[in-house]
């Protein structure tokens, strides 16, 4: 029996350690073709379902609701399947047996090995095993002795132990695996003790009369117009586009900014490549199209990963302050609230990792940002007037235009609008 195909836990994401198997489509010994659907996994960031490359017969790894390590088989196509599976009908499949000098060697995966080497368990107590497993060696050794190669650090803090429940008060539920995997990442981070905040407040009495004659999708929200700031913002603070290992701090190359969202799909953030050198409409319609595919459960992996600073905007539910937290291989979140209509005022804060950065540089960051975003209300108070279609700028608000003003222009959907000596330039 040759194995023609071998499908492992894939690392989606950089942070995942395991996948969760959500469903399987076959069963052991049953023949598939190409491109059949196998299994369905789920990681951090998306739901994947997994084909086949090849016809053959399915040799199964896991179990649906099993929580595989990354690396870790999960399903294996050879091109045959053992005797009792090819002849169900045949007069005692259970008692066949092999020829004299003839046996079949059990698999191992490479986790189980690491544990069998580690504890000098003999391979030949898996004789009766087609696949061992990191957990069949487990139950031999037992969970403690297993988890040494995990657990190596030498200082073990004790477990805290859990409050008593009494079921007839309250009710239980678990969490789920997507709630666990964002405890984990924002633990990542938070659980220094070294994360802190700062928050400024930007004028925003006309700002939104600007969007709404800019923007197509996003006319009663900042997320575009921040996102377009901050992420030209974050080539100047680098440290903002950063993260802390190893005692060292490691900086993006690119500025992939990720945009929180949660409505009742669970928590995702949502990636847009390279921001910085993104035009804002362009953003605006990236965001819109992610958050549309959001909401039928569309995204890939892609559209869920690499981010490298983030912006969490609960402006929608009235809230008047918050305190974001940091998401994993990142140094800082920014949260938008929603507007004070007595002061006409939208807060935004800054959480940051102290280990990468300081108060003084989140400060003049936040400065230069509220500079930014109040200079497209300089004549917002006024109901039309040409705009630039790249940064909504109008003549009197850039003193950078070199004197020609804005230059019309035929866009790539067939659209007539302006652009700016800076944008025509390719300026920030």
């Amino acid at each position: 029996m040759n194995i023609l195909q071998k499908i492992f836990a894939p690392k989606e994401t950089v942070n995942d350690e395991t996948v969760y198997v959500t469903a399987l489509y076959v069963n052991t010994g049953e023949f598939v073709t190409s491109e059949t659907l196998l299994l369905e996994i789920e990681t951090s960031k998306a739901l994947l379902g997994i084909q086949a490359e090849c016809d053959g017969y399915v040799e199964l790894c896991c179990r649906q609701g099993d929580e595989i390590r990354i690396g870790e088989p999960l399903l294996l196509i050879t091109d045959g399947v053992e005797e009792e599976r090819a002849d169900p009908e045949g007069d005692s499949p259970a008692d066949a047996e092999l020829p004299p000098g003839i046996a079949i060697a059990p698999l191992f995966s490479r986790r189980a090995l690491e544990l069998i080497e580690l504890h000098g368990v003999a391979t030949s107590r898996f004789d009766q095993h087609d696949f061992v497993l990191a957990r069949d060696v487990e139950e031999i050794l037992g969970v403690g002795a297993a988890k040494e190669l995990i657990n190596s650090d030498p200082v073990v803090i004790p477990p805290r132990p859990e409050p008593e429940v009494d079921n007839g008060l309250v009710d239980v539920i678990p969490l789920s695996r997507t709630k666990k995997t964002e405890i984990r990442y924002l633990s990542d981070i938070n659980s220094s003790g070294l994360t802190s905040m700062v928050a400024i407040s930007i004028e925003a009495d006309a700002l939104f009369r600007v969007l709404a004659r800019g923007s197509s999708y996003f006319s009663e929200s900042l997320l575009p117009l921040l996102t377009y700031e901050t992420s030209r913002l974050l080539k100047k603070y680098r440290e903002l586009n950063a993260f802390f290992v190893d005692n060292s701090i490691a900086f993006h190359k690119a500025v992939n900014v990720g945009v929180a969202v949660d409505m009742e799909k669970g928590l995702k953030v949502l990636t847009l490549y390279q921001a910085d050198t993104t035009p804002l409409k362009e953003l605006d319609r990236t965001l819109f199209d992610l958050i549309d595919r959001y909401c039928e459960n569309r995204l890939e992996p892609a559209d869920t990963s690499g981010s490298t600073f983030t912006i969490s905007d609960l402006a929608a539910y009235g809230v008047d302050f918050f305190l974001p937290l940091v998401n994993s291989r990142q140094s800082a979140i920014l949260g938008v609230s929603a507007m004070d209509l007595k002061l006409k005022r939208v807060c935004l804060t800054l959480s940051f990792d102290h280990r990468v950065t300081d108060g003084k540089t989140v400060g003049l960051f936040l400065a230069e940002l509220k500079g930014r975003m109040e200079s497209y209300q300089a004549a917002g108070g006024e109901e039309g007037g040409e705009r630039c279609g790249v940064c909504l700028k109008s003549l009197a608000e850039d003193a950078r235009l070199s004197g020609f003003g804005l230059v019309q222009r035929l866009n790539h959907r067939g659209d007539v609008d302006y652009i700016c000596a800076v944008c025509l330039r390719g300026g920030a």
